[in-house]
């Protein structure tokens, strides 16, 4: 009772502050949401012009690939006349996300927005988008908070973080740990996965024996790192994403704590963690919602058709193996498509529920549905572990339950 009752707190404080910010931000900005959303569903019921794409994204050194994702996806979908015999126009929006959640919540032309990197900028910007009509998919905001407002137009393309734990848990993580230390960010992202992970331990007999918050501001972990070399814990989990978990993992090792460290999808950086790290990240162990399948024969013919397409596409276009960026990229803008052509409209509203009731969709990790609050039915999710080659399936992808 007293969880549900923490939950309930926190949840509230989670949308005072993000309405807290959105009247902040709009201050200045004085919108009739109830003509935006007018104005949008009468251009979309006309079915003229391209469709327009919103792609919400801040880059920074690591997650560049997102754009290459989503840029890949509008030229799959060109090479096939389109959606609904429309051309497809990204539009690329990369300022703070209250300034591009305003931006794009004027733009009438738009039904639908894809991005906002963090939990942090998803959860706020999404009250605008609520109100404003649109069609909101968050492919990396993994706080369950996000899909808990009863919103309509909400929705997660990937696992939030309670699956994240249930996968580490389940797929082998966990297992044999009895005492561990739990070193997360103060963030929305930190804060919901140490809530999450202390919980798990506490009802699974695990010891935490060293738990710490700490500065999203924070660049040096000498001390932390120190500090726990002293400590009998047989595993950290770290609560962060790269490049700043990465710096972490690196001065943990330079302590020559080299028990496991766990992580989520925010340390699933293959370009971030070889850049800071390198192999002294070897034993580190990640949740992952996408890996592309090992070369050979065997593994190329399990694949999907529309796995396959993605990969051979990408190899194509840069050369190279595709992150989760640009997976996730990839697999929400293409998810959009699918539903579009189903519903025969870009209406956002009719969209939105053709999103969640009209039957499976394809994705890189096979068949996937959503469920009335706007997550994930399907969970798979994959463990990696690093190696001196890099991130590496240690375990095949199962659905967590």
């Amino acid at each position: 009772m007293l969880r549900n009752l923490s939950r309930h707190i926190l949840l509230a404080v989670v949308v005072v502050v993000a309405s807290y910010v959105l009247g902040r931000v709009t201050q200045r900005w004085k919108p009739d949401f109830i003509a935006l959303s007018e104005e949008r569903s009468k251009y979309a019921q006309a079915g003229k012009g391209p469709v327009e794409i919103a792609v919400a994204w801040r880059i920074n050194d690591y997650n560049g690939s997102f754009l290459d994702g989503a840029e890949l996806a509008a030229e799959v979908i060109k090479q096939r006349g389109g959606i609904l015999g429309r051309p497809v126009k990204l539009r690329f929006f990369g300022s703070r996300s209250s300034v591009a959640a305003r931006d794009i919540a004027q733009s009438t032309h738009i039904p639908v927005v894809i991005g906002h990197e963090t939990s942090g900028e998803a959860i706020p910007a999404s009250i605008t988008y609520q109100k404003a009509g649109l069609l909101f998919i968050a492919p990396t905001a993994t706080h369950p908070d996000l899909t808990a407002h009863d919103f309509n137009m909400v929705f997660r393309s990937v696992p939030d973080d309670r699956d994240m734990i249930h996968a580490l848990a389940r797929e082998g993580g966990l297992q044999g740990v009895n005492r561990m230390a739990v070193l997360c960010v103060r963030s929305a992202y930190g804060n919901s996965l140490r809530m999450r992970m202390e919980q798990y331990a506490g009802d699974n007999g695990i010891m935490v024996v060293g738990a710490l918050s700490y500065s999203p501001l924070r660049a040096d972990f000498r001390e932390i790192s120190y500090n726990l070399r002293g400590k009998s814990v047989d595993a950290v989990f770290v609560g962060d994403s790269t490049p700043r978990a990465a710096y972490l993992i690196k001065q943990l090792r330079e302590q020559n704590i080299q028990i496991p460290v766990l992580g989520c999808d925010g340390l699933d950086d293959y370009a971030g963690i070889a850049k800071i790290v390198g192999n002294k990240a070897t034993n580190t162990y990640v949740v992952s919602v996408y890996h592309p399948p090992e070369t050979g024969v065997v593994a190329r013919t399990e694949i999907s058709r529309y796995e396959k397409t993605f990969l051979d596409a990408y190899l194509k276009k840069t050369k190279t193996s595709p992150d989760v960026y640009a997976a996730v990229a990839y697999d929400a803008i293409m998810l959009y498509a699918q539903v579009v052509e189903k519903a025969n409209t870009t209406d956002p509203v009719v969209v939105a529920s053709m999103l969640k009731y009209g039957g499976s969709w394809n994705s890189l990790r096979g068949l996937c549905s959503f469920d009335e609050y706007g997550n994930l039915v399907e969970k798979k999710l994959v463990i990696k572990e690093w190696s001196k080659d890099g991130f590496r399936a240690v375990k095949s992808k199962g659905e967590v339950k």
